[in-house]
């Protein structure tokens, strides 16, 4: 089966499953972390995704096409793909270069031997590592664990605050 998931791809993407709560937006307050209704973008040449329209915002967000399904994941660490509908628009002949991926890429490998699968991700952290040293969690931090509602992100905010999880550790688990 050919992938239409090409550079020069131009479609339409709706989200079927929610943005993740949690993603870092880098210092920009207008990155998109996932597919905006009735907005059309195209597949660079990099591979990354570009709004048609407004080329010069930056895209947080990935394509994937698995089959006849699409998915859309927020290209950071720990982040799920998630289900979006694609609507196919046209083809262009000259696909812009794009800006490339904002965050991390993760790539999923399968062997077809046997049906195991392997995830690479590739990450800019950079600088030190920050590890909290307190010895009391800030109620205000419990009450914030509370309303995210993941049970995954309150453990780790716990163990960051109690020393137990480095800064890089804590992101990666909370986005």
């Amino acid at each position: 089966m050919a992938l239409l998931l090409t550079p020069g791809l131009q479609f339409y993407a709706e989200q079927v499953d929610p943005l993740y709560p949690t993603m870092s937006t880098y210092g920009m307050l207008d990155l998109e972390g996932g597919p905006k209704r009735n907005e059309l973008y195209v597949v660079c040449q990099d591979g990354s995704i570009q709004s048609v329209h407004e080329p010069s915002r930056p895209i947080g967000w990935e394509l994937i096409e698995e089959g006849d399904d699409w998915y859309y994941r927020v290209t950071q660490m720990n982040h799920p793909r998630k289900r979006c509908a694609v609507r196919y628009h046209s083809r262009t002949a000259d696909p812009p270069a794009g800006h490339g991926y904002i965050g991390s890429v993760v790539q999923i490998c399968r062997r077809r031997e046997t049906p195991q699968e392997a995830e690479i991700a590739e990450q800019k952290d950079e600088g030190d590592e920050v590890t909290s040293r307190l010895s009391k969690i800030d109620p205000l931090l419990a009450q914030c664990a509370v309303i995210v509602g993941d049970p995954v992100q309150t453990e780790a905010l716990a163990n960051f605050a109690e020393g137990k999880m480095s800064y890089a550790e804590m992101r990666g688990l909370c986005g």
